[in-house]
């Protein structure tokens, strides 16, 4: 099956944010570096590399994760002014829409930013970092997708721009689809 299929076969159809559907402005290096301060506050050293590594971090670390969570979210408001399209990736997501056809979010950013962006579109559920125990690439979030809709992983496509994204597909048993291997004419 070619993404085209995928896409529009679905019964449940996954974004991702940040580079899948929209580009958001953020110095994710800046932001790497204001949780790793956070973070110290709790004894650990060094400077996280990724969203990832510092929410795997913080689960180990009582109520680490809700100030990480905050201030990832004051960051990403800060640059919610200055957001983009993807193309292909936001026509895949209105065709979806436009025929009632499932369509979910699960993104590592906040559900701040992802109510704020997204809050209009219809996508259910949205789930953000905050929502889940264990960041993609976990299937956690894939499976409470799936769960909402009653569908099983061979129903799914999980729409992503990230070797994250496609690790999580790939632990959920959902087929992935990079967002740059969508033409928009499949959606004309």
């Amino acid at each position: 099956m070619g993404p085209e299929e995928a896409i529009k076969g679905a019964a449940v159809a996954v974004f991702d944010l940040d580079g899948t559907l929209f580009r958001l402005n953020v110095d994710w290096e800046k932001v790497y570096e204001r949780l790793s301060w956070i973070s110290r506050e709790y004894g650990h050293v060094g400077i996280f590399r990724s969203l990832v590594e510092a929410y795997l971090w913080s689960e180990k670390v009582y109520r680490a994760k809700e100030r990480l969570v905050e201030a990832q979210a004051e960051m990403e408001e800060e640059c919610l002014l200055d957001i983009s399209m993807v193309p292909g990736g936001v026509k895949a997501a209105r065709w979806r829409l436009s025929r009632s056809l499932p369509t979910a979010v699960l993104s590592l950013n906040s559900r701040n930013t992802l109510e704020k962006v997204l809050g209009h579109w219809g996508f259910y559920p949205i789930i953000g970092i905050e929502n889940i125990e264990s960041p993609k690439p976990d299937p956690q979030g894939l499976e409470l997708i799936l769960k909402a809709h009653g569908k099983g992983p061979g129903e799914a496509v999980f729409i992503g721009n990230s070797d994250i994204d496609r690790r999580c597909a790939g632990s959920a048993g959902v087929i992935f689809v990079h967002v740059d291997d969508i033409r928009e004419e499949w959606f004309e």
